[in-house]
């Protein structure tokens, strides 16, 4: 777009600048002379002098324009080139925090596999417990069991020393 305006400017300011050197061309043939009258030469020299100096203006008219766009140009391509270095940027920061995500991801399923493992290690270990602790439980009557056997088993020595006490009295 500003391009296009760039160029149809300058076509613009050409055709000025063609046209003003025909004028010269005209001023040149009519400073020769070609058997008119000075007065009329002087006119036709006064009228060029005025439309050349129209022209000069307009091809200064012309002249900032074109710097103006020039700048507005370098302006919008210094701004494009700064975008596009951001973005650059912004693409290298979100493939490093991919590959962090990616290791993150990593790490989890290592970990909610290591928990699962623990977990399971802890609910044999609890099998291995109450096992245990069926098998004291067991015992522990077995040898209230035998503690009361043996008080059986001494208050019979007991009446029996009696006995053998009482026939030896």
């Amino acid at each position: 777009g500003m391009r296009l305006k760039m160029d149809s400017i300058k076509r613009e300011v050409d055709g000025l600048i063609k046209l003003v050197d025909e004028r010269d061309d005209e001023i040149a043939t009519l400073k020769q002379g070609h058997g008119k009258s000075m007065v009329q030469v002087e006119g036709k020299v006064k009228y060029s002098e005025e439309a050349l100096a129209r022209k000069d203006a307009k091809i200064s008219e012309l002249n900032a324009s074109v710097s103006s766009l020039q700048a507005d140009l370098d302006s919008t391509t210094e701004a494009y080139h700064t975008l596009k270095e951001r973005a650059k940027s912004v693409a290298t920061e979100l493939k490093d925090r991919r590959v962090e995500v990616r290791t993150l991801t990593s790490q989890n399923q290592e970990l909610s596999s290591s928990k699962t493992l623990q977990e399971t290690q802890l609910v044999n270990l609890r099998a291995v417990v109450n096992q245990h602790e069926l098998t004291i439980g067991y015992k522990d009557k077995d040898m209230d069991a035998l503690n009361a056997k043996v008080k059986e088993l001494e208050k019979q020595i007991e009446g029996k020393e009696k006995s053998i006490q009482d026939s030896s009295a």
